[in-house]
């Protein structure tokens, strides 16, 4: 009996033993994970990888001594540092997490030219309080692969950017979060970026994207008080289901297009008083079921403000703006809509640089082409004149007669008369079905197109 009380003693202390000293490293698969703690009451110098009561004081410390691949979970509270992201090592930063400093020259969150690959995730406050040159909120100078899930990030710098990647860096960082900035929202060059979230500029741009070579998507909602929403510089960059809104009272667009090539699509353009797109270099625009919303400064929705070759926009499906396009756009394809204009009555005829046909933008309340149309012209050939003009096409078209004190006349199938109308005093359109003919004395001109 008293052997057996040993037996069991010795297991006991050994037990014992072992819950006083967990294992540094726990397994996983075919992984070790490394799990480091940070609080506001731990402690730098007796903290322990591992040991959720002996965490570390703080988030740099901590990332610095854990060994990849590793997680440093931190606990809420304001952490008053730079931190240096290092590879493999991903920070848990759930909500009531305050990551903020003040050093001018200094991001928050950065990698110091080092390939990082890395996530940080669990809504944060990433803050820059400092006013200088490169007061960031994140700064990537390296080759790094960084994922930031929900955060958010508040910089105060005028010369600053909420997120920034370093030219010719070949980054790539997913961003899902929102930005706000003092200076420039997102300033990309040499980085594939991937958006999703809400960015906002008050002395600059909500995001620009200006270096060759990179593929960038943006959704979510941009904006900017000094210059424009967007601006596309280079490399290729799709934006998609987004709100993009430039409130300049003086300069800037919803989207600004000097280099590269985008694609937008499904989204709002909005300008306080310039054009919802400033086109003035790059090579192709290409433009989808969106809104363009002109400012109150300008005529014209689209516009070409340089003095060199703007490039081409495409339109693939129907947008709708509230001002016409400028005239001198080469439009590849598509149609636009547009409305709520009193400046501009008619419809403009734009020429194909690619099939030379007729692309046609269509004005107050019109909708787009009814299955199976094709595009059509306002040219000379179809003013109504004394030889008349007859719809041949199978859907009902407007004539607009636009002369005035001048009588016309409108027939129907067989060529009996329909309507002859009084004396003109004004502009009005007529509808006519297919096969109907309008007929006026010479020189009365008008033209035609499909409802």
């Amino acid at each position: 009996m008293r052997k057996l009380f040993g037996i069991l003693a010795s297991l006991i202390a050994s037990a014992s033993l072992q819950a006083a000293a967990p294992p540094k490293y726990v397994a996983v698969g075919n992984y070790a994970t490394n799990t480091t703690y940070v609080s506001k009451g731990g402690n730098d110098t007796t903290a322990a990888i591992g040991r959720i009561d002996l965490p570390f004081l703080t988030i740099s410390n901590a990332v610095q001594a854990s060994l990849a691949p590793a997680e440093v979970k931190v606990a809420p509270g304001l952490y008053n540092e730079s931190v240096i992201l290092k590879n493999g090592v991903n920070l848990n930063m759930p909500s009531g997490v305050i990551v903020s400093q003040s050093v001018v020259g200094l991001a928050v969150l950065f990698d110091n030219g080092s390939n990082v690959t890395n996530s940080v995730f669990g809504n944060p406050k990433i803050i820059h309080t400092g006013d200088g040159s490169a007061a960031d909120g994140i700064n990537l100078t390296g080759a790094s692969d960084v994922t930031v899930n929900s955060a958010d990030i508040q910089t105060f710098a005028t010369a600053g950017s909420g997120v920034q990647t370093a030219s010719g860096s070949n980054a790539k960082l997913k961003f899902y979060g929102r930005v706000r900035s003092r200076g420039l929202g997102c300033q990309i060059s040499g980085a594939v970026f991937y958006f999703n979230g809400d960015s906002y500029g008050t002395n600059d741009y909500g995001i620009i994207v200006s270096e060759s070579g990179s593929s960038n998507y943006i959704t979510g909602s941009v904006g900017a008080d000094l210059n424009s929403a967007v601006h596309i510089g280079g490399g290729f960059v799709m934006i998609e289901n987004a709100v993009l809104i430039s409130f300049d009272n003086s300069f800037g667009w919803a989207v600004e297009h000097s280099g590269g090539s985008g694609l937008v699509k499904d989204s709002v353009l909005i300008s306080a008083r310039e054009e919802a797109i400033g086109k003035y270099g790059g090579t192709l625009l290409t433009l989808s079921g969106c809104m363009l919303t002109a400012g109150t400064n300008v005529s014209v929705s689209i516009d070409n403000d340089g003095t060199g070759s703007h490039g081409e926009i495409q339109i693939q499906t129907p947008c709708w703006a509230n001002k016409p396009p400028n005239p001198a756009m080469n439009i590849t394809s598509g149609s636009l809509i547009v409305s709520n204009t009193t400046t501009w009555k008619n419809p403009q005829v734009f020429k194909s640089v690619h099939d030379l046909t007729n692309i046609v933008a269509r004005t107050n309340g019109n909708t787009w082409f009814p299955a199976g149309a094709a595009s059509y012209s306002t040219l000379t050939t179809n003013a109504i004149g004394a030889t008349g003009y007859t719809n041949n096409q199978t859907i009902n078209q407007t004539a607009y007669v636009t002369a005035t004190a001048v009588a016309f006349t409108v027939k129907d199938r067989s060529q009996a008369t329909l309507y002859v109308s009084p004396v003109l005093t004004a502009t009005i359109s007529v509808n006519l079905q297919p096969g109907w003919a309008i007929t006026a004395a010479s020189g009365l001109a008008g033209p035609v197109l499909p409802w």
